[in-house]
């Protein structure tokens, strides 16, 4: 059965959510609506097919492998149905009466966002601490504090990112090279480098734990291939001899033009074929810079 739920507009701005594709996105917030209070939903790709995208010719399967990629849900193997979970599902959804899925586990408890029920003083007994208080939200109208510009308990969420350490490592540097091969220009590159380098320095904590620095960046360089309207140049078919004697001028002189080549060779993106490459290829090459003609 199908449930209304919240929408918070910082979604939007979200790191994995933007590297999503268009239809994962909608599938994502569909399944919101079909899961479980608990943020449990049942991995059954074509009822959710019939239910988000009945007019669609789109592959539901790959479209949660996508999402799972992102690690934005899960599949919990340890339950016999093998549901799907929903990351940090009950931190932004607070039905006033939640229901339950009896299928989350507890390993799949953080992932969720669940917390465990407190424990209060019964006014005619003493606190011995085994009674959780349940769910002693009222049916009134006020206004629950996700649906607030901002949303949640911010204080407690400043305070958990400020234990995430996620600012970038001071020794990370945004592959220029790869940025170019997806067509920006090399200057278009390194001003994407200097304010990925400056956003996440000056906002740690947001978007949750980020290990991966370099996939952030490239997350981050399609993000804005895709806002430009820009698509990796398509290469040019050249024959070995070529290439050989593009190694031999780099080789003799430690340069190397990516503009006009793709990127250095032994770097991503490089079009070099690989058996005409030696293992020092590329090591301390710098770019070429061709002179101006006079």
């Amino acid at each position: 059965m199908a449930r209304i739920r919240s929408i918070h507009p910082g979604i939007w701005t979200d790191e994995a959510f933007m590297g999503l594709s268009a239809y994962a996105r909608l599938l994502l917030i569909g399944i919101w609506t079909e899961a479980y209070d608990d943020g449990v939903f049942e991995w059954k790709p074509l009822t959710l097919k019939a239910r988000v995208f009945p007019v669609d010719n789109v592959d539901v399967n790959a479209l949660l492998d996508e999402l799972a990629s992102f690690g934005l849900i899960g599949r919990i193997d340890e339950h016999p149905k093998k549901p799907g979970a929903i990351r940090n599902f009950q931190k932004f959804q607070r039905p006033k009466k939640p229901n339950s899925s009896g299928m989350l586990v507890p390993e799949w408890f953080e992932f969720v966002g669940h917390e465990e029920p407190k424990t209060t003083i019964s006014p005619d007994k003493t606190n011995d601490g085994t009674e959780p208080v349940r769910n002693r939200l009222r049916t009134g109208t006020g206004k629950l504090s996700q649906m607030e510009d901002g949303g949640g308990d911010k204080k407690k969420e400043e305070l958990r990112s400020s234990k995430r350490g996620t600012r970038l490592p001071d020794d990370f540097a945004p592959d220029i090279g790869w940025a170019m091969s997806h067509g920006l220009s090399r200057q278009q590159a390194q001003r994407e480098a200097e304010k990925f380098r400056n956003y996440w320095i000056a906002k740690p904590g947001q978007g949750g734990v980020k290990k991966d620095w370099p996939a952030t960046w490239r997350n981050w360089v399609l993000n804005c291939a895709d806002r430009l309207g820009l698509s990796p140049p398509v290469p040019v078919i050249e024959d070995d001899e070529v290439w050989a004697k593009r190694l031999v001028f780099g080789r003799e002189r430690l340069i190397w033009s990516s503009q006009e080549w793709g990127p250095c060779p032994h770097q991503p993106g490089c079009r070099v074929p690989n058996h005409l490459l030696e293992p020092a290829d590329g090591t301390e090459w710098r770019e070429w810079k061709r002179e101006a003609a006079a």
